[in-house]
């Protein structure tokens, strides 16, 4: 004898069925989407003025295609204004170039201003001539958020104790803000950064 299915669990069942489909569909597709490939820019090209202040370059490295992202220094007006990002198609593409950047970054550094967690380092950036910058590099899934905490000029060291030849009022300096709070900012923030560049800056 046949068992009979009754009409509300067919339901219950086909809407699971319909949830799973849905569910599986929307991660195959953020999974399979190349944020920077299929990024509507043709290679060495740049988009400015993205939300009215995001310039977005779309370069290529060793065959590997990435956004590169940041805000102009006149556009900052909060803490994520002074983030660089870089995105990539695959998180395995963001991490090979952060443990590039890690690598090198820790090389040269040297241990001087060395710091680092599970995702993220902090140092001086390597091959900087005329200035000090000391760095920070976060990998969050695609994305490598950096910024800088802090820089100074190499040239400073090189000021003589001249009198100046002219008498004019000495220019008052604009007020900075203050990077070195972005080392726990990012921390705290790393994944909201990634989804405000992925589904805002990039949509």
């Amino acid at each position: 004898m046949k068992k009979k299915i009754s009409f509300r669990k067919l339901s219950l069942m086909t809407i699971m069925c319909i949830m799973t489909v849905v569910l599986f569909t929307g991660c195959s597709d953020n999974k399979s989407k190349k944020y920077a490939t299929d990024y509507p820019l043709d290679v060495k090209k740049t988009k400015n003025d993205v939300l009215g202040k995001w310039d977005i370059w779309k370069r290529e490295e060793n065959g590997v295609v990435f956004l590169q992202i940041d805000c102009g220094y006149s556009d900052r007006e909060e803490e994520r204004d002074y983030m660089l990002f870089w995105v990539f198609d695959t998180p395995s593409q963001a991490k090979d170039m952060y443990e590039e950047y890690y690598e090198s970054s820790k090389k040269y550094d040297n241990g001087r201003y060395w710091e680092e967690g599970d995702n993220w380092f902090v140092s001086e950036e390597p091959g900087v001539c005329d200035a000090t910058i000391v760095w920070m590099n976060c990998l969050s899934d695609n994305v490598i958020i950096s910024t800088e905490l802090d820089i100074w000029s190499s040239w400073s060291e090189n000021v003589t104790n001249e009198e100046p030849e002219t008498t004019e009022e000495p220019e008052v300096a604009e007020e900075r803000f203050d990077t070195s709070k972005l080392k726990d900012y990012v921390i705290d923030n790393a994944s909201k950064l990634e989804d405000y560049v992925l589904n805002e800056i990039l949509k």
